[in-house]
């Protein structure tokens, strides 16, 4: 019977009802889920990260391109800075890896892509007493340039 109605509605070329979301969103511990906004069909199309509010929650990227100054220094910045980061529930994408300029004349030193929740969670992790110390430590180590992107 739903067949039926379904092949109804194609017939007639009425088949924006034929793409409903699941019923049963995917849910995490964080409470976040991933469903399909409403204002998403417009700005943000497909499946969104969706928090307890009802606000889709775009994941941020934090790039880092660093110009270390004092090595050991740094690699003692490196470990504070994990903690910090997992404490905020970020995760390094890239973390000093080759780097092949495709464009340009940026010749970057030491980058490091790092994952948030949203843009509000990364700068809360900038600004934050778990990162303070670090990156005072980062500060006198090395010399760096930082953005925040929020992703799609």
């Amino acid at each position: 019977r739903l067949h039926a109605k379904a092949s109804a509605r194609s017939v007639r070329g009425d088949d924006s009802l034929d793409h409903r979301p699941s019923p049963r969103p995917e849910r995490r511990q964080d409470g976040c889920e991933f469903r399909q906004h409403p204002g998403s069909l417009m700005k943000y199309p497909g499946w969104r990260r969706v928090n307890k509010l009802g606000e889709i929650n775009l994941s941020a990227y934090v790039i880092v391109d660093v110009k270390v100054h004092d090595p050991k220094r740094y690699e003692d910045y490196k470990k504070l800075a994990s903690s910090a980061i997992a404490a905020y529930g970020g995760k390094y994408l890239a973390r000093g890896g080759k780097a092949e300029v495709l464009e340009g004349d940026w010749s970057p030193n030491r980058v490091v892509i790092l994952e948030f929740e949203s843009v509000a969670i990364a700068k809360k992790w900038l600004e934050s007493p778990e990162y303070r110390e670090g990156r005072a430590l980062r500060h006198q180590s090395a010399s760096s340039n930082m953005v925040v992107i929020e992703g799609v």
